[in-house]
């Protein structure tokens, strides 16, 4: 993806170029999806940035709201879509509520990053829409803030005029931590029956069984065993026409933000040697993590040796493993760096029963067992939160999730671990030792590892954007949520123009793998860069440019 280079400072003064007067009480950017980038893009909306101004604001001025499960995608294609609920925050500015010339509204919905990219591509469009339920009063419009967003701003009761302007409103932008084609890929696989390969891919993953709720493109929920959350699984099209709608597929686009990597982590309730909180259980290695989450391995004794190396087996201790819901762009990268590489080759959800028609004995996912007369089990959490959650309340559990300040806010009985021995927080072990902030100030982390592309288990932070979109918008936004003013205030990503390595891109979906650095003249992108990487090996960037000098070819299609 090209790197924009962009003065800050002239587009401030021209800002009001970038919104057109047909805009009054229209989003200037309305996003939905993944969790791992919901604070990083409301500083960047929301906060001064280096160009001297505030991205969604007039100069210095601007007006925030948030609200738990405070909104929804609504998608339209079919009543039996279900709405998916999420966190939402909104930065406005005066003319937004004066009807001034400029006029300015962002928002963005924290849901999963598969039902982001779906929001933005499924057509026709799907919208915004405010949960009144989940506000106070039974009404958004008057009701306060909640402070979903840390250190942001003084928020507000929300008006009127802004409910309008996104009660309704398409979504513009999917904020992803997988490509599209990865995406569609997860949906895919998950409305495929068990056993059957999916079409188009190059993966070697099995359906999960979840299709034919309410015809072959729209699924049975998905369902969390610790709080009964759901994730449906509903097919959209990235070519060709909408498998629901019949409309012509919407052309669409990327942009990369950032990266960030997938924490192993579990709890601390109990220290005692051959518990998962034992201090000297400290790392878990790649094969292992294969061998754990598919079922193979119940006790914490063969996740994990004792650092210091103690004599004889530790004791019997029954393992309790959370996975996620397969339509999670979090499962996906940890499934395709982990249990499902080409040289592990296998999976997740290894020993899950057929889960539809429902009820199905696996949905929610719970098998459980006695070692030695101590319980294990595996289950699934739907939603990072969801996972985090369960965690912290089941002695001797492990689970995953992506890094963010706002997904690990309350770790006092949790710890994370090394993976191959590579910390993916901090250029040597932590011990474990979560960061969390001293008073308002977060520790700033610059991800080493992750740059490199030593730690095994990340992926890139991307924006899925079509038309609807203005692309000197989102070419901005990226802009300012790369800049380290943005990144060392809450650093929950590091920004894409650091990294030193990719992921070879391959043939998804019927997309072949472009690693975008091939520049292409007759692209409005400049750069191509088109399949899936959620399994694509890890090279440095260098070696693409000089595989492009030598042979004219970019490394493509090489797998984990």
């Amino acid at each position: 993806m090209k790197n924009f280079k962009v003065v800050l400072a002239a587009i401030a003064i021209c800002a009001a170029i970038l919104l057109p007067a047909s805009l009054q009480a229209q989003p200037m950017m309305l996003i939905a999806g993944s969790s791992a980038m919901f604070n990083g893009m409301a500083y960047s909306a929301g906060l001064v940035n280096s160009g001297g101004y505030i991205l969604c604001g007039t100069n210095t001025t601007a007006h925030y709201w948030s609200r738990s499960n405070g909104a929804a995608v609504h998608d339209s294609r079919n009543a039996n879509i279900t709405d998916e609920i999420g966190h939402v925050w909104i930065v406005w500015n005066n003319d937004a509520v004066t009807s001034g010339p400029n006029p300015k509204v962002c928002a963005y919905i924290s849901i999963d990053s598969t039902v982001g990219v779906r929001a933005a591509l499924a057509v026709p469009a799907n919208t915004f829409t405010f949960v009144n339920s989940n506000c106070a009063g039974g009404n958004c419009v008057g009701s306060a803030g909640s402070g979903r967003i840390p250190n942001w701003g003084t928020e507000e009761p929300l008006p009127q005029a802004i409910y309008d302007a996104l009660q309704g409103q398409p979504i513009q932008i999917g904020a992803a931590d997988i490509r599209p084609e990865d995406a569609k890929f997860a949906t895919v696989r998950a409305l495929t029956a068990q056993g059957t390969r999916p079409a188009n891919t190059s993966l070697f993953a099995t359906g999960l069984g979840y299709g034919g709720a309410f015809g072959p493109f729209i699924g049975y929920p998905i369902k969390s065993y610790f709080s009964g959350a759901q994730a449906t699984p509903v097919d959209f099209a990235l070519y060709g026409n909408d498998p629901l709608s019949g409309s012509p597929a919407v052309a669409w686009f990327t942009a990369n933000v950032g990266a960030g990597p997938v924490m192993i982590f579990g709890n601390t309730n109990n220290t005692a040697t051959g518990h998962v909180g034992d201090p000297a259980y400290t790392n878990i290695n790649l094969d292992t993590i294969a061998k754990v989450w598919d079922g193979t391995f119940h006790r914490t004794r063969d996740a994990f040796v004792a650092n210091p190396a103690r004599v004889g087996p530790d004791p019997e201790v029954g393992l309790n493993v959370w996975m996620r819901e397969g339509l999670s762009g979090t499962m996906n990268t940890f499934e395709f760096n982990g249990p499902n590489t080409f040289s592990n080759f296998t999976t997740q959800e290894k020993g899950v029963t057929a889960v539809a028609p429902l009820p199905a004995a696996d949905n929610p996912l719970h098998q459980t067992g006695t070692v030695n007369g101590t319980p294990y089990g595996r289950y699934r959490a739907v939603g990072t939160g969801d996972m985090v959650s369960a965690v912290k309340g089941m002695t001797d559990s492990v689970g995953y999730a992506f890094w963010g300040y706002g997904n690990f806010s309350s770790p006092s009985n949790l710890k994370y671990f090394t993976v191959n021995g590579i910390d993916p927080l901090y250029a040597s072990p932590s011990g474990g030792v979560f960061p969390v902030k001293s008073g308002s100030t977060y520790p700033v982390l610059t991800f080493p590892n992750v740059v490199s592309g030593a730690y095994p288990i990340w992926t890139t932070f991307r924006l899925v954007y079509t038309p609807l979109a203005q692309k000197s918008v989102v070419d901005l936004l990226v802009s300012v949520a790369q800049q380290d003013q943005i990144t060392q205030l809450i650093s929950d990503y590091v920004a894409a123009t650091k990294l030193q390595v990719f992921r070879s891109h391959y043939y998804q979906m019927q997309f072949g793998g472009a690693n975008g650095h091939v520049y292409d003249s007759g692209s409005s992108q400049y750069f191509r860069e088109f399949g899936g990487d959620i399994n694509g090996q890890v090279f440095a960037i260098q070696a693409d440019y000089d595989s492009i000098t030598d042979t004219g070819k970019e490394i493509t299609d090489q797998h984990e």
